[in-house]
């Protein structure tokens, strides 16, 4: 939060400046000021474009809960790719006395590539509504903030849900189709290791089950690994425990928060969603549970974006508008489990009961 503040003040205070050193509010530097109003290249200095755009995707990321843990590529270029470097197979041979080794192992780059795509942001604020609201002038900072906050559940949804194949029109599709989100990107057919749980509800014996799927190469470090999971899956683990007598059990329902499984963490991230038709169940909707390493999913920002602001008098309207360029790309799709069919209906029995 003190970070999407500090950004927001600076672009007050950098505004501000501008508009005192306008001394002829008709001349052409006034003119252009209204017209870009604020852009992440404008700012002076040459290096502003790379920090104003920097401070307002970290802000974006530490408003989600999904973002922030995957990992943040930034870059310069609409598309590029992503180097990958890897060792296969046994590079360690029995060694022969005054025998040279030639059978010898070379490590095998391969390229993620990426290509971003734009988003547009748009809020508009009435002269009244400037005016009026009880925090004077600095309402318009604060509205500013909870747009952030919004274009971060509106990434974090993308991220998750994007389907550039989405023909819809209304507000969430106009959003979805712009990408291809974790959600398409990890399908069956993708590389990924898919667990059916069969329009059953989440349960501890859907997650070894979905453990046992991992590859062994990729379970040597448990410790980066996460349950990413809905909040009512991750209730219905927790419901689930109730019938077991432990104390860990007890814990559980106690605090309300879901331990450790198998010594994997959980991600519960509330906009995963819970409303996904079920396959061969009619009238069922439910959900997806993920083991991955939340690095391998990475959030990839065109830092090339602009936030602009701009007053349009005869509408007594201030007008904002953020421009974006992402993309979401998995590293090693080898390295992703994903229980499908997961119901989320409470009168609906545990996978494996």
């Amino acid at each position: 939060m003190a970070g999407k503040v500090a950004f927001w003040d600076k672009v007050a205070a950098e505004m501000q400046l501008k508009a005192d050193m306008l001394k002829d509010v008709n001349g052409p530097a006034a003119e252009e000021f209204r017209k870009a109003a604020l852009a992440t290249g404008d700012f002076g200095a040459g290096s502003l474009k790379t920090e104003a755009a920097t401070a307002f995707i970290s802000s974006v990321v530490d408003e989600s809960v999904l973002l922030k843990s995957v990992r943040l590529h930034l870059t310069d270029s609409p598309s590029g790719n992503i180097a990958k470097l890897s060792v296969t197979g046994p590079v360690t041979r029995k060694a022969t006395e005054n025998v040279a080794n030639t059978e010898t192992r070379k490590p095998t780059n391969s390229n993620v590539p990426y290509v971003t795509a734009k988003t547009t942001s748009a809020i508009d604020i009435s002269g009244e509504v400037t005016e009026d609201n009880i925090e004077g002038p600095s309402g318009q900072t604060t509205i500013m903030n909870a747009m952030t906050a919004q274009i971060a559940n509106d990434m974090e949804i993308l991220a998750i849900e994007g389907d550039d194949s989405n023909s819809g029109s209304a507000d969430l599709d106009e959003l979805l189709k712009t990408n291809d989100g974790y959600h398409v990107k990890t399908a069956s057919g993708t590389g990924a290791h898919i667990v059916d749980a069969g329009g059953l509800r989440a349960s501890f014996k859907l997650l070894s089950t979905m453990l046992r799927a991992m590859p062994s190469k990729w379970k040597k470090d448990l410790t980066k690994l996460r349950w990413i999971i809905s909040t009512n899956a991750a209730q219905d683990l927790v419901d689930e425990w109730q019938t077991r007598a432990t104390p860990g059990g007890d814990v559980m329902i106690r605090d309300g928060v879901l331990a450790a499984v198998h010594g994997i963490q959980p991600l519960i991230v509330p906009l995963i969603p819970e409303d996904l038709a079920i396959t061969g169940t009619a009238g069922s909707t439910g959900t997806f549970v993920w083991l991955a390493d939340p690095k391998n999913f990475i959030y990839v920002v065109q830092r090339a974006l602009t936030i602009e602001w701009m007053r349009q008098p005869r509408a007594d309207t201030n007008e904002g508008t953020v421009h974006m360029r992402t993309d979401f790309i998995i590293e090693e799709i080898d390295k992703v489990v994903k229980a499908v069919n997961a119901n989320v209906d409470t009168d609906v029995a545990f996978y494996g009961a």
